[in-house]
């Protein structure tokens, strides 16, 4: 079975080398980028398994170069964890999941936790989901995609477990300790903060798309997808 491979982008040697001796360690295949534009080429060459994106690049900084890898067809659906430094960290968390990054590390990290945080992200790419939301909307897991129709758009692999995770409870509540345990593996806990920023885009990804239905919030407790009406037969 080939080892799932890990793209390092992150302009320091010594923290490269850290995260490339961890991985080499565990099994992965692990592939470096110093900048931006070196982490383009090679994704779009050969996408990988999980991209580690530090923010403080030369030049193109990471939550710009996050934000061009999205719009790379290629890279879309690679997980992206976004590794930042302290200082300001609700506001680069922020900037960096707005970008497309699906996690944020927030450096010095425990490696512990950021192998762990890894393995969560691969494991949810194995994860089938229901295939769909209602008479108009699909998920097509194998791309990682929302259909409705002749159209489709890109979900990251964090927001397709989120949109999957409502979808398999809707019309009822989804607590945000569920979208925390189920979502993000229980790796972390992430605040209201973060998850009403992957709600808010679901919300805007389906609205492209000309869905009817809705993700209502419950100030406080969770969200709800409530799907589309179904039209009456006849």
């Amino acid at each position: 079975m080939k080892a799932e491979s890990i793209l390092i982008v992150d302009p320091e040697s010594s923290s490269r080398e850290l995260l490339r001796g961890m991985l080499d360690a565990h099994g992965y295949q692990v592939e470096t980028a110093v900048d931006g534009a070196a982490a383009l080429a090679i994704a779009r060459a050969c996408p990988p398994s999980l991209i580690l994106l530090d923010d403080g690049l030369p030049g193109r900084d990471g939550v710009t170069t996050c934000a061009r890898l999205r719009r790379d067809e290629r890279s879309q659906n690679v997980p992206i964890i976004m590794l930042t430094v302290a200082g300001g960290a609700t506001a680069k968390k922020i900037a960096a999941l707005e970008s497309g990054a699906d996690d944020c590390v927030t450096k010095p990290y425990d490696p512990a936790e950021l192998l762990a945080r890894v393995r969560a992200h691969l494991r949810r790419l194995q994860r089938s989901a229901v295939p769909a939301i209602d008479a108009s909307l699909q998920l097509d897991a194998g791309r990682r995609h929302a259909v409705m129709a002749e159209r489709a758009v890109a979900l990251t692999h964090r927001e397709y477990a989120l949109l999957d995770l409502l979808a398999q409870n809707a019309a009822r509540l989804t607590s945000r300790a569920a979208i925390a345990r189920d979502v993000w593996d229980g790796a972390c806990e992430p605040d209201a903060n973060v998850i009403e920023v992957y709600i808010r885009r679901l919300r805007h990804k389906l609205r492209t798309l000309g869905y009817a239905g809705r993700i209502r919030t419950v100030w406080g407790v969770g969200y709800m997808l409530e799907p589309a009406a179904t039209p009456p037969a006849g």
